[in-house]
């Protein structure tokens, strides 16, 4: 895949085929929680439980123990589901998929129980908003950065990543454009992250952006 290719995409498995072996398990985790919340409406209390579980055990606040047990259930759950209400059926299927770690089957499973045409499209713009553009990374930011103005940048990127909207799961475009002028009043000079923070989004956890802020990978 080319940048051009990359940019341009309107189908998420060719993204995610790229990805293979340069992702980290956190952020296809989290793209797996973000495909499943805009199917929110056609789960059942376990598979919204079951998507809360994956986001945690993205970020290591899972224990093992509850995403087994979550695993568990999340598969009782949809094969128990009737399966003559289709959309339903696969939506708690895909819920399963993301708390057993596979998000590229959870997206797929989103874009079929969704049965929106634009689904696929929409996923395309996840990605790059959580990856980025892979072709040019952005390098990590200078200390100054990070620590002036008693660390206003990473403090305000931290309540931005923990304070989202739910339950879309979508993170604050308001306060991403006011993480921004922060980061010019540090002196960052990243066009990619001033412009990317100021875009309408989607922005999910994962956003490369707030990642590159918060030092996460």
């Amino acid at each position: 895949m080319t940048e051009q290719e990359w940019m341009a995409a309107s189908d998420p498995t060719t993204m995610l085929q790229f990805l293979r072996g340069r992702a980290s398990d956190r952020k296809l985790r989290l793209f797996g929680v973000a495909c499943c919340r805009r199917i929110q409406g056609l789960l059942d209390q376990t598979g919204r439980e079951a998507v809360e579980v994956a986001e945690r055990d993205a970020d290591g606040l899972a224990s093992t123990d509850e995403q087994r047990k979550m695993e568990n259930l999340a598969w009782w759950d949809a094969d128990g589901l009737n399966y003559e209400e289709e959309h339903i059926w696969i939506a708690g299927w895909a819920a399963h998929a993301a708390v057993e770690g596979q998000p590229t089957y959870a997206a797929v499973l989103a874009v079929n129980a969704a049965k929106r045409a634009d689904e696929a499209v929409f996923q395309c713009l996840l990605l790059r908003d959580i990856f980025g553009n892979p072709f040019r990374p952005s390098p990590p930011l200078p200390a100054y950065v990070l620590a002036w103005n008693d660390r206003t940048v990473p403090r305000i990127a931290q309540a931005i990543y923990d304070d989202r909207k739910m339950p879309e799961g979508t993170l604050d475009t308001a306060r991403l454009a006011i993480l921004a002028d922060a980061l010019l009043d540090a002196g960052c000079e990243d066009e990619a992250l001033h412009q990317h923070l100021r875009e309408p989004g989607p922005h999910v956890r994962g956003c490369f952006a707030v990642d590159t802020l918060l030092g996460r990978e």
